[in-house]
């Protein structure tokens, strides 16, 4: 509160009394995070990730500590490198998949996808059913501008599990996005025969209509291309939304 309120001085003796009583209790990470916050606003970054840098791969705050640090580095010291290092320290201690995905996205957020890709590959081959990370690496794919590569992924992937829906709208999506108009309505058409697999619940029946409406984009895309278009209405668009 003392730093929100540029009280420094009353905030430093606050952390000062905090760092004795806490010294050697569980709670003194705690102090130690809080110090490290109270000098980046005080504009000492150095100092803010000396105090991180103390806090060890045995502590339980040693994760969040970590991204802190590499938050600064990336932010305020403009160091890309040092930002990836304090990801790959996480993985040194802990090469879970959680931290495999954690980098991963990391990796992805500074747009280097190519990387990332390896460490969302590395997290699939530990939890196969992550659905999520299968979409994850879909979308780095893409991010790479290597679209055969993501499109052959895709049809793979839906080709070992059919029935990984909503893989299939973001395949329709790229489809779209390259003008494959043919090839989207293949897939999301594939889609909604596929529904009638799922238990027709709230969440299924939504991406029903999310994905009708995504067919109906295609047909109006599909029409726009031509140069002579102008509004009218498309037999096939409507037939999709009945």
């Amino acid at each position: 509160m003392y730093c929100e309120l540029k009280n420094f001085e009353k905030a430093k003796k606050l952390m000062s009394r905090s760092i004795s009583e806490f010294q050697g209790t569980p709670e003194e990470v705690k102090v130690m995070l809080a110090q490290s916050d109270m000098a980046i606003k005080m504009g000492d970054v150095k100092k803010g990730l000396a105090m991180l840098k103390k806090i060890q791969p045995d502590n339980p705050s040693f994760v969040e500590a970590k991204k802190k640090q590499a938050q600064l580095y990336l932010d305020e010291l403009k160091d890309r490198m040092n930002y990836t290092r304090c990801y790959l320290e996480i993985l040194d201690s802990n090469p879970s998949v959680d931290n495999l995905k954690l980098t991963g996205e990391a990796l992805m957020d500074i747009q280097e996808p190519e990387e990332a890709i390896q460490y969302y590959e590395s997290a699939l081959k530990k939890d196969p059913d992550d659905l999520a990370l299968v979409r994850e690496v879909g979308r780095a794919l893409v991010m790479t501008h290597d679209y055969n590569r993501a499109i052959r992924y895709y049809e793979n992937t839906l080709r070992d599990d059919p029935k990984l829906f909503d893989l299939r709208n973001d395949l329709a999506e790229l489809y779209i996005k390259l003008k494959a108009f043919d090839d989207s309505k293949r897939v999301l058409i594939d889609a909604l025969k596929s529904i009638k697999d799922f238990k027709q619940d709230i969440d299924i029946k939504s991406k029903n209509v999310n994905t009708l409406i995504l067919l109906q984009k295609v047909y109006l895309d599909e029409d726009m291309q031509g140069t002579d278009w102008k509004f009218k209405e498309n037999s096939d668009a409507k037939q999709a939304l009945i």
